[in-house]
């Protein structure tokens, strides 16, 4: 399985298109994303080459150009996300020293509560599957 856990916004962009649609050309995720995140479809097309070099998508000739598809799931890529996040909030450590690996300086109020909230929702989408 390809390394998920590292990923641009831009390559996420992409890919949330993907996982919406199922497949996409570079004129649709250039029509979808483009003006928005004010990206040319030169820019799209390298990332989507340099996702199928990972292994993250792959791609089909059609007779109006290739169409594209992720070959990772949502649920694996924000798994592994996930597990980045808590492996760099903590230290190889015992399991006591880890919440000093978050300086509290670094927090600001409410933040532990949104990301309650955010992995309350991440626990429901995992149970329901992508």
């Amino acid at each position: 399985m390809p390394d998920v856990s590292e990923f641009t916004d831009l390559q996420l962009s992409i890919l949330a298109v993907l996982w919406s649609r199922k497949q996409a050309s570079i004129t649709d995720l250039h029509a979808e994303i483009g003006k928005r995140l004010g990206v040319s479809r030169a820019t799209i097309g390298t990332l989507l080459w340099r996702l199928e070099e990972r292994g993250i998508v792959r791609h089909r000739p059609t007779a109006q150009g290739n169409v594209y598809r992720a070959v990772v799931t949502k649920r694996h890529v924000v798994a592994a996300r996930v597990r980045a996040l808590i492996k760099a909030l903590t230290v190889p450590a015992s399991p006591s020293s880890r919440a000093a690996a978050v300086l509290p300086a670094d927090v600001a109020k409410g933040d532990s509560v949104r990301l309650k909230e955010l992995l309350s929702q991440l626990e429901d989408v995992t149970a329901k599957g992508d």
